[in-house]
C-alpha cells in the first residue's frame, strides 16, 4: 500500500514538472514577444524623433533661405528696374528761374505714379519669393518620399525585413502628412500657384502702361527736363529686358504655364494638315517630363492617335489620310515618351504595360505595310520578305491584350491609347 502511495506520489510529482516546464517555455516566448514589442516601440520613437528633428531642421533652413531670397529679389527689382531717385539735370538746383515753378503739376503726377510702380515691383518681387519657397519645398517633399520609397522597393519581401518596411511606411506617411498640413493638397498648390503667375503677369501689364504714361509726360516737357525725358526713355528701353528676368521661374512655369503655351501650339497645328511638321513639333514638345505631363493635360494624345491611325474617316483634325512612315514613328515615340512620363502608380504601369503591346502590334502593322508596298512596286520576294508573325510575337500581345481587356482599368488605357 506504501508502495502504491509512493508511485502515485511519483507520478504527480513528474506530471507537476511537466507543467512546470510548459508554464516556464511559454513564460520565457511571453517575456520574448514583450521584449520585441518594446524593442519596435524604441524604433517606432527613434523614428518619429528623427523626423521631426529633419522637418523642424529643414523649415528653419527653408524659413532663413526665404527672408535671404526676399531681400535679394527686393534688391534685384528696385535696382535693375532704375527705380532710383532720379538726379537732377546738371544746374537744375543752380539758378534756373523756372525750375522754381511746378509745371502744371506734372511733377507731382510723375512721383505719384512712380510710387505705384514703385511698390508693383515690390509686390512682383514678393510673389517670386513665395512661388521659389513653395517650390523648394515642394522639391525637398518629394526628394524625401522618393528617397523612402526607393528604400521600400529595395527591401525584400521577407519576414526579416517586414519591420524596416512598416517604419519605411510609417515615415512616408508622416511626410505626406505633414506636407499636406504645410502646404496643403495638390489642388490647392496648383489654385495658389495659378493666381500667384495670373497676379505676376497683371503687374507687369500695369509696369509697362505706366512706363508708357511716364515716357508720354516727359516727352511733352519743355527742353530744360530733356534729361530727366532721356532718363525715363532709357527706362523704358531697359523694361522689357528687366521683364524677362521677373517672368515667372522656368520649373513653375513647367508645371502651370507650358499648359496654355502647349493649347496655343496646337490651336496653330490644326490650322495645317502637314503631318510630317505636326509630328516633328509633337516629338521636340515631349523632350522633357513637365512639357509631357502638360501634354496630356491638353489634350495632345487624341491628336497622336489620329497621327498614327489617320485613315479614320469621321476625323476633322488632321485630314483622312494616314502621315508618312517617319510622321508616324515620330508620333509614337512622343507617345512613348508622355506615358512613360507619368508617374510611378498602378495607373502608370497599367499604361506602359499596354502600350509596350500596342507598340508590338503597330510595328508589326508597320512591317506589313511596307511589305505591301515594295510587293506592289514589284520588289523580288528576297529582298522583300514577308514579316513573320512569329518573329515579332503578335500572337503572345494580342492574347495578352484579349485578356487585359476583361479589366475596366485596362480597358480604359487601351482606349485612350490607340487600341479601338
Amino acid at each position: 500500500m506504501a508502495a502504491a502511495s509512493y508511485d502515485q506520489l511519483l507520478r504527480q510529482v513528474e506530471v507537476l514538472k511537466m507543467e512546470n516546464t510548459t508554464l516556464r517555455q511559454e513564460l520565457q516566448d511571453n517575456s520574448n514577444h514583450l521584449t520585441h514589442l518594446e524593442s519596435e516601440a524604441e524604433n517606432m520613437k527613434e523614428v518619429l524623433k528623427q523626423l521631426q528633428g529633419t522637418i523642424e531642421e529643414e523649415s528653419g533652413e527653408a524659413s532663413g533661405s526665404q527672408l535671404e531670397l526676399i531681400e535679394r529679389l527686393k534688391e534685384m527689382s528696385l535696382d535693375s528696374s532704375g527705380f532710383k531717385p532720379r538726379a537732377k539735370p546738371p544746374g537744375a538746383s543752380g539758378g534756373a528761374g523756372g525750375s522754381a515753378l511746378p509745371r502744371r503739376g506734372a511733377p507731382s503726377a510723375g512721383r505719384e505714379q512712380e510710387r505705384c510702380l514703385e511698390d508693383l515691383e515690390k509686390e512682383r518681387a514678393l510673389l517670386l519669393a513665395e512661388l521659389e519657397k513653395e517650390e523648394k519645398e515642394k522639391d525637398w517633399y518629394y526628394a524625401q518620399l522618393q528617397n523612402l520609397t526607393k528604400r521600400i522597393d529595395s527591401l525584400p519581401l521577407t519576414e526579416n525585413t517586414d519591420m524596416s518596411r512598416r517604419q519605411l511606411e510609417f515615415e512616408a506617411r508622416q511626410i505626406r502628412s505633414a506636407m499636406e498640413e504645410q502646404l496643403g493638397s495638390c489642388q490647392e498648390m496648383e489654385r495658389r500657384a495659378q493666381a500667384r503667375v495670373s497676379r505676376i503677369q497683371q503687374i507687369e501689364k500695369d509696369i509697362l502702361r505706366l512706363g508708357a504714361r511716364l515716357q508720354g509726360d516727359e516727352t511733352q516737357s519743355d527742353s530744360s527736363d530733356l534729361p530727366g525725358a532721356q532718363s525715363s526713355s532709357s527706362r523704358l528701353e531697359h523694361e522689357p529686358a528687366n521683364e524677362a528676368s521677373y517672368s515667372v521661374p522656368r520649373r513653375i512655369t513647367s508645371h502651370l504655364g507650358t499648359k496654355v503655351e502647349m493649347v496655343y501650339s496646337l490651336l496653330s497645328m490644326l490650322g495645317t494638315h502637314d503631318k510630317d511638321d505636326m509630328s516633328r513639333t509633337l516629338l521636340a514638345m515631349s523632350s522633357s517630363q513637365d512639357s509631357c505631363i502638360a501634354m496630356r493635360q491638353s489634350g495632345c494624345l487624341p491628336l497622336l492617335i489620329q497621327l498614327l491611325h489617320g485613315n479614320d474617316k469621321d476625323s476633322l483634325l488632321l485630314g483622312n489620310s494616314r502621315g508618312s512612315k517617319e510622321a508616324r514613328a515620330r508620333a509614337s515615340a512622343a507617345l512613348h515618351n508622355i506615358v512613360h512620363s507619368q508617374p510611378d502608380d498602378k495607373r502608370g504601369r497599367r499604361e506602359i504595360r499596354v502600350l509596350h503591346l500596342l507598340e508590338q502590334v503597330r510595328h508589326y502593322c508597320e512591317e506589313c505595310w511596307s511589305w505591301q508596298e515594295n510587293h506592289e512596286r514589284g520588289v523580288d520576294q528576297e529582298d522583300n520578305p514577308m514579316p513573320s508573325p512569329v518573329e515579332h510575337q503578335i500572337c503572345p500581345a494580342v492574347c495578352v491584350l484579349m485578356k487585359l481587356s476583361f479589366d475596366e482599368e485596362h480597358r480604359h488605357a487601351m482606349n485612350e491609347l490607340g487600341e479601338t
